[in-house]
């Protein structure tokens, strides 16, 4: 008896939300709140980071909330652990 035969394709992964950044993501999500988009990327210009590193260090976010809205970007599963909101 012949067995099927099962091949793994491997396709390129695409931005499910290419057109969105990650400020975005985090502010409808109540990470961030709008005003903070600016001030994390002026920090992360002034010291060569990237916006999730800067917003890190600024103690903004915490890198879950990064690997969060990456996740949720690139359409990453994730395990849903609670939310953390700043209101």
């Amino acid at each position: 008896m012949e067995t099927p035969h099962t091949s793994l394709v491997e396709m390129p992964v695409r931005p499910i939300e290419s057109g969105r950044v990650i400020g975005a993501i985090l502010i409808e999500d109540g990470r961030l709140k709008a005003d903070d988009i600016e001030s994390i990327q002026r920090y992360a210009s002034e010291k060569g980071l990237k916006f999730g590193d800067a917003a890190v260090r600024m103690n903004l976010l915490q890198q879950a909330d990064v690997e969060f809205a990456l996740a949720r970007q690139f359409r990453y599963p994730t395990l849903s652990r609670g939310r953390r909101s700043r209101g």
